[in-house]
């Protein structure tokens, strides 16, 4: 299915699609890099383990941002896989419409049809 409806994307938009799944790879990881530095940076309990709890709430902060990140970005994304990538990061609300009309109308429905439909 995605093979037939990245059909639709010209050499121009592949190209917008790359720079877009990739400069929104940067957001992601700002924020998540932000809000760790604020974790990093709180406050610690005084008990013996606090350091130890410490390390233990930024492995699994870490672990689950690169199981999400992993999610949207670890597969070897082609062109043909743009599509399906800007439909899940549109559902997620990862982009927004303000992001889209990089596109032809026909490819930002198509993202559209495809984040309602996962």
């Amino acid at each position: 299915m995605a093979s037939r409806e990245n059909k639709i994307l010209t050499p121009s938009e592949k190209q917008q699609a790359w720079q877009l799944i990739q400069s929104t790879l940067q957001r992601e990881c700002r924020k998540f890099l932000d809000t760790t530095w604020r974790y990093i940076g709180s406050p610690m309990d005084d008990g013996a383990d606090a350091v130890h709890q410490r390390y233990i709430g930024l492995y699994e902060r870490v672990r689950n941002f690169d199981r999400l990140i992993g999610h949207y970005y670890d597969d070897d994304i082609t062109g043909s896989d743009f599509v399906p990538v800007l439909a899940r990061l549109y559902r997620d609300k990862i982009l927004s419409d303000e992001d889209l009309p990089v596109f032809s109308r026909p490819v930002q429905d198509t993202i559209k049809e495809e984040a309602a439909a996962l």
